[in-house]
Protein backbone atom coordinates (compact mmCIF):
# COMPACT_ATOMS: atom_id res chain seq x y z
CA UNK A 1 0.00 0.00 0.00
CA UNK A 2 2.28 2.76 -1.25
CA UNK A 3 -0.02 5.62 -0.24
CA UNK A 4 0.00 4.38 3.34
CA UNK A 5 3.78 3.72 3.18
CA UNK A 6 3.42 0.10 4.28
CA UNK A 7 4.03 -3.40 2.97
CA UNK A 8 1.57 -6.05 4.12
CA UNK A 9 2.22 -9.77 3.77
CA UNK A 10 -0.55 -12.40 3.35
CA UNK A 11 -0.66 -12.82 7.14
CA UNK A 12 -1.41 -9.11 7.67
CA UNK A 13 2.09 -8.35 9.03
CA UNK A 14 2.80 -4.68 8.32
CA UNK A 15 6.11 -2.95 7.69
CA UNK A 16 6.33 0.84 7.70
CA UNK A 17 8.42 2.35 4.91
CA UNK A 18 10.09 5.67 4.23
CA UNK A 19 9.14 7.70 1.14
CA UNK A 20 12.34 6.58 -0.58
CA UNK A 21 11.74 2.91 0.24
CA UNK A 22 8.24 3.18 -1.24
CA UNK A 23 9.68 4.66 -4.43
CA UNK A 24 12.32 1.92 -4.70
CA UNK A 25 9.78 -0.87 -4.22
CA UNK A 26 7.38 0.72 -6.73
CA UNK A 27 10.12 0.72 -9.37
CA UNK A 28 11.06 -2.89 -8.63
CA UNK A 29 7.42 -4.04 -8.57
CA UNK A 30 6.79 -2.47 -11.96
CA UNK A 31 9.09 -5.11 -13.43
CA UNK A 32 7.16 -8.05 -11.89
CA UNK A 33 10.08 -10.05 -10.53
CA UNK A 34 12.46 -9.12 -13.34
CA UNK A 35 15.76 -7.43 -12.69
CA UNK A 36 16.02 -3.65 -12.93
CA UNK A 37 19.32 -1.94 -13.69
CA UNK A 38 20.76 0.25 -10.95
CA UNK A 39 20.82 3.23 -13.32
CA UNK A 40 17.07 2.86 -13.97
CA UNK A 41 16.29 2.87 -10.24
CA UNK A 42 18.54 5.89 -9.66
CA UNK A 43 16.79 7.74 -12.48
CA UNK A 44 13.24 6.91 -11.39
CA UNK A 45 13.73 7.43 -7.64
CA UNK A 46 16.17 10.37 -7.52
CA UNK A 47 16.09 11.73 -11.07
CA UNK A 48 19.78 10.91 -11.61
CA UNK A 49 20.19 10.61 -15.38
CA UNK A 50 23.90 10.00 -15.57
CA UNK A 51 25.71 7.25 -13.72
CA UNK A 52 27.49 8.62 -10.71
CA UNK A 53 29.79 6.79 -8.35
CA UNK A 54 27.34 6.81 -5.45
CA UNK A 55 26.33 4.23 -2.89
CA UNK A 56 23.01 5.88 -2.08
CA UNK A 57 20.94 3.13 -3.67
CA UNK A 58 23.00 0.34 -2.12
CA UNK A 59 22.59 1.93 1.31
CA UNK A 60 18.81 2.16 0.94
CA UNK A 61 18.58 -1.40 -0.41
CA UNK A 62 20.69 -2.67 2.52
CA UNK A 63 18.40 -1.00 5.08
CA UNK A 64 15.24 -2.13 3.31
CA UNK A 65 16.49 -5.73 3.10
CA UNK A 66 17.30 -5.69 6.81
CA UNK A 67 13.83 -4.38 7.70
CA UNK A 68 12.08 -6.93 5.48
CA UNK A 69 14.18 -9.83 6.75
CA UNK A 70 13.35 -8.94 10.35
CA UNK A 71 9.62 -8.60 9.65
CA UNK A 72 8.98 -11.22 6.94
CA UNK A 73 11.69 -13.84 7.59
CA UNK A 74 12.99 -13.73 4.01
CA UNK A 75 9.61 -14.32 2.34
CA UNK A 76 9.69 -10.81 0.89
CA UNK A 77 13.13 -9.70 -0.19
CA UNK A 78 15.22 -7.83 -2.72
CA UNK A 79 17.49 -10.00 -4.84
CA UNK A 80 20.48 -8.67 -6.67
CA UNK A 81 22.94 -9.54 -9.36
CA UNK A 82 25.76 -7.27 -10.53
CA UNK A 83 24.24 -3.87 -11.30
CA UNK A 84 20.57 -4.95 -10.98
CA UNK A 85 17.86 -5.55 -8.38
CA UNK A 86 14.62 -7.53 -8.21
CA UNK A 87 11.78 -7.76 -5.69
CA UNK A 88 11.09 -11.36 -4.66
CA UNK A 89 7.93 -12.66 -3.00
CA UNK A 90 7.90 -16.29 -1.81
CA UNK A 91 4.25 -16.38 -0.70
Amino acid sequence: KPFEKIVIDPFEEKLLLTDTEVKILKVLCNYEGGYVKKEKVLQEVWGIKYFLNTHTLETHIYRLRKKMLTKFNGNLSIKSKPGSYSFDCKY
